[in-house]
């Protein structure tokens, strides 16, 4: 079986301290996660994860139990650091007017008020006592942070701590607050956006261009997540200076996850393209596959969802009338990410073992996979030039259109990673359109690093635009 000794040392290192013989770890992944599935991923050498922000501390406590039966090696549990629900009884009153014709539809009564279904971490005295006694090897956190006394006392505790980041701004937070280790979420990644401010600007960089900016910046681990689905992809992550990656999605099809027969089929029957963000299931902003309420959260005229968790009540409550009168997808939160039409369906251990060997055999092919997809568009590939440490230079060639937010984050992954005032030429992009920029960034055929940004011109010579920086 191959082993970390083919990777490099960031992910040797993060591998050794875990006990993990893969830099493959399991997205906790609430509601679909459950201890046969990360028992299997454990076993196979990865780490294995529980998602336990959606259950009671009595609930967490017997999954944790029987996860410790089934397997004596490393996992991780996970819990949600979320801001407590803004209570705004307008809102919460449109919003119920708004899904209010569904339930009708349905022939189902909408609800009068919508609860709080889910209680943070941060303020839930059970579940923060759960974690101290339970002493995992591993404790992540997501849409934000325990205080640092608390993160001193799982140091104290013998407990690995990984905060879940989608900025560098955040990243900065979580180092200064005292985690081990960060998971770079990348935009490409299915499930909830771990955006500490669900109201606040978010940059929605992909997963290489963060790994970029990351790596750089920290003394910590980065583990890249976000649209990895096969050891290519681990490999070229790894190559970004990631110490690990981190996948949910191409578990999800495992036969040992929680996912019913619906989300089953709506993993295998999605395309590429089929996944977007939206705030209308939940309240805050979450990758899934495309249905009816997906689209009528965006739909003209809808009204803003309630905060989250309180949206989730009522997105909930539709599904099951939906689902009993046989309809499970067209209201469910089936989370995946971009990557969703390249799932496998395979048990997570002979996945975990697949990935391995895909990792391997691109290691040892040497640098950078000589082709690469970009974001969610196959016809356009990349790779580096072989003399890249002496002489970096990127070559890219694009049979169709380059376009997206993908695309462009992957782009920038690269180039972010090359010395400031290094020119770029050969490169061919007939369109591409990125973060912060409001025009197409049409016939694109050179760039240069200048100062944090990409300055970038056509075959002529002329400016056509820029890309935001990374900060």
């Amino acid at each position: 079986m191959p082993e970390t000794a083919n990777a490099p040392q960031p992910s040797r290192t993060l591998a050794a301290r875990l006990g993990l013989r893969h830099p493959i770890l399991q997205a906790p992944m609430a509601g679909v996660s459950n201890p046969r599935l990360a028992a299997a991923v454990t076993e196979a050498g990865g780490l294995g994860a529980l998602g336990i922000g959606a259950n009671t501390a009595d609930e967490a406590r017997e999954a944790i139990a029987e996860l410790r039966t089934r397997t004596s090696g490393p996992f991780a549990l996970n819990v949600f650091c979320h801001r407590p629900a803004i209570r705004d009884s307008a809102r919460e009153a449109a919003w119920i007017e708004t899904l209010a014709p569904e339930f009708a539809a349905l022939s189902a009564p909408a609800p009068t008020a919508l609860r709080e279904i889910y209680t943070s971490f941060l303020v839930d005295p059970e579940q923060q006592s759960l974690l101290l006694e339970a002493r995992p090897p591993v404790a992540s956190f997501h849409f934000g942070l325990p205080d640092p006394e608390y993160l001193a006392a799982l140091r104290r505790a013998g407990v690995f701590t990984i905060a879940s980041v989608t900025s560098a701004a955040e990243a900065s937070l979580a180092e200064a607050a005292g985690v081990d280790a960060l998971v770079a979420q990348g935009v490409e990644a299915g499930g909830h956006r771990g955006v500490f401010d669900p109201d606040g600007a978010d940059p929605r960089l992909g997963v290489d261009a963060l790994v970029a900016a990351l790596v750089p910046a920290t003394e910590l681990p980065v583990i890249a997540a976000g649209g990895i689905m096969s050891g290519d992809d681990i490999h070229r992550v790894l190559a970004l200076g990631a110490a690990a990656a981190q996948l949910g999605t191409a578990f999800v099809a495992s036969p040992e996850s929680s996912a019913d027969q619906d989300y089953r089929t709506t993993l295998r029957t999605a395309g590429a393209g089929a996944t977007e963000l939206t705030t209308a299931i939940s309240g805050r902003p979450a990758r899934g596959v495309t249905n009816r309420l997906i689209e009528l959260g965006r739909a003209a005229g809808s009204a803003r969802p309630a905060d989250y968790p309180l949206a989730y009540d009522a997105g909930k409550q539709l599904h099951a009338a939906a689902r009993a009168l046989g309809d499970g997808r067209s209201y469910a939160a089936h989370w995946a990410g971009t990557g969703v039409h390249r799932a496998r369906e395979l048990p997570a251990g002979e996945l975990v073992e697949l990935l391995a060997r895909e990792l391997a055999d691109a290691a040892a092919e040497g640098g950078a996979p000589a082709a690469e997809k970009l974001g969610e568009h196959p016809d356009v590939t990349g790779r580096w030039g072989s003399r890249e440490d002496r002489d970096p230079h990127l070559e890219l060639a694009a049979d169709g259109a380059l376009t997206g937010s993908d695309g462009c984050n992957r782009l920038m992954g690269r180039w972010m990673r090359l010395p400031n005032g290094v020119a770029f030429e050969r490169v061919a992009a007939t369109r591409m359109i990125c973060p912060g920029t409001d025009t197409w960034l049409a016939g694109l055929a050179s760039g240069k690093l200048q100062d944090g940004r990409l300055i970038v011109f056509d075959a002529a010579g002329n400016r056509i635009g820029e890309l935001p920086s990374l900060d």
